[in-house]
């Protein structure tokens, strides 16, 4: 499954740094999610949009979502405006910040109740979570006793059992080459495959530039490593 999920930041700083106003910053990602959609529904005759941030005219956006299919947009972050922007505009809510199980429960309960009011089926409105590839069977059960979307596939769970006994038998610190798995759980969102997928390539640059004895490598051997 492929989604996208968008937040607005907490801190002043980070708006500033991208010449956003911090004041309007909500209004501005409002704005944002509905011409993302537009672009994507749109043909090569392209689409037009007047807004109090964004103005467009005769405006196409390739490549499309895969296969064409509607892009998922979760809505991130850890405060009561998060939960309604998410159940105004999102497919779903990605609760982050130091919440409490209680209160991620009451955000959720917000953002569907305000999808239902949109006309939209609260039942299918999607719930993420933090996940990693370390998490147990007891996990999992739990993320999906509290509502999380999809839990780990069968697959998943196989391939985690067979790299946990792998790991038991070598390094703990030791991440192998970060190959992901056959499937990948929904309730895990791009940035932490980019970041597993980051952490094995950096690995195998350094044995590139160094090698496993420590000595330098030449460019081409370096060249070869991050193909």
């Amino acid at each position: 499954m492929s989604l996208l999920t968008v937040g607005i930041g907490a801190l002043p700083g980070e708006a500033a740094a991208v010449g956003v106003d911090y004041r309007t910053r909500g209004r501005q990602a409002d704005e944002a999610i509905d011409l993302l959609r537009l672009l994507w529904a749109g043909g090569e005759q392209g689409v037009s949009f007047e807004g109090e941030f964004f103005r467009l005219n005769g405006v196409c956006s390739f490549p499309k979502p895969y296969e064409s299919r509607p892009l998922p947009i979760h809505i991130g972050g850890s405060s009561l405006a998060a939960a309604r922007r998410a159940g105004l505009r999102g497919d779903g809510y990605f609760p982050g910040g130091r919440l409490t199980a209680a209160q991620r429960a009451e955000q959720l309960a917000v953002a569907r109740a305000l999808a239902a009011e949109c006309g939209r089926d609260s039942e299918t409105f999607e719930y993420t979570r933090w996940g990693s590839f370390d998490l147990t069977e007891a996990q999992v059960q739990a993320l999906g006793d509290e509502s999380v979307t999809t839990g780990l596939s069968s697959r998943l769970r196989q391939s985690m059992s067979t790299s946990s006994g792998a790991r038991s038998r070598s390094s703990p610190r030791d991440t192998g080459s970060a190959e992901l798995p056959p499937c990948w759980p929904t309730s895990m969102t791009s940035s932490m495959a980019t970041d597993a997928l980051d952490r094995g390539m950096n690995r195998r640059l350094l044995q590139a530039r160094h090698g496993p004895d420590g000595s330098a490598s030449t460019p081409a051997s370096i060249m070869s490593a991050s193909t």
